[in-house]
């Protein structure tokens, strides 16, 4: 349900497809306004731009392309030889072109680029939606909205009242801060960012939730340390960087 950029020329692509942009925009404004926040007061306006697009969610525009596009559920992607991909349920596909957006622990890129590992960038990532409502009890959110500790390596963000799809009503916020490996490995079990590339809802343990909280009370505006501490499904990524592929 998470928000999403979507570029004009993206629009222009899906139009071209039959999908009108009115079927996949989240919410209308195209606002981008950053703050300074010191000792959790906002202390003024750093910058305000129009954003080049329009904001999706993901269920919004997984709807409208998987209406129109046919999508192969269930197969997971064990091998590739010639033009021929072969899945874990013993079944296989042949291609003309393939494309591997197959995320941060890509079978397609350890097949093809094994020597282009996932490195730890030092910093992890929050993610959960709650009630624009209860937000709007301490502050109305215009657009999408940002917040910079810049001394204490903090940003978070939010945005205005989805206004369709499964989270309509609801405002979608991330926070962002710095995380040694070894503390990120202590919240996970034994498991590092590498290996955990993904924390869903199912993988938060008590102590991860604890280091979230911690952050929000410690360094956002009281209002939004509300929004993270009352989140109950929240999803965390560790920035994993990756290098460029150097051939196709």
């Amino acid at each position: 349900g998470g928000v999403i950029g979507i570029r004009e020329w993206n629009l222009d692509v899906l139009n071209s497809n039959g999908i009108a942009t009115s079927e996949v925009v989240a919410y209308s404004a195209k606002d981008v306004i950053t703050y300074d926040v010191n000792n959790r007061e906002v202390t003024g306006q750093r910058d305000y731009t129009m954003y080049p697009g329009e904001s999706t969610a993901w269920d919004i525009f997984h709807k409208a392309v998987s209406s129109r596009t046919p999508i192969i559920y269930g197969h997971r992607v064990t091998d590739v030889i010639g033009n021929t991909l072969y899945f874990e349920n013993d079944s296989h596909e042949e291609f003309d072109l393939l494309i591997g957006t197959d995320g941060r622990k890509s079978t397609i890129r350890t097949k093809f680029a094994p020597s282009r590992t996932l490195e730890y960038a030092g910093y992890l990532v929050w993610r959960g939606l709650f009630p624009t409502e209860s937000l709007n009890a301490g502050h109305d959110v215009t657009g999408f909205e940002r917040y910079r500790d810049d001394t204490n390596g903090i940003l978070y963000s939010v945005t205005e009242r989805i206004t369709q799809g499964l989270h309509a009503g609801m405002s979608d916020w991330t926070l962002y801060h710095t995380l040694d490996r070894a503390e990120y490995v202590t919240m996970n079990n034994g498991k590092g960012p590498e290996e955990l590339a993904f924390m869903l809802p199912n993988n938060m343990t008590p102590y991860a939730h604890y280091i979230m909280c911690r952050v929000a009370r410690e360094y956002l505006p009281e209002w939004a340390a509300h929004s993270v501490q009352s989140t109950r499904a929240i999803m965390a990524v560790p920035m994993n960087d990756v290098s460029y592929p150097t051939k196709a």
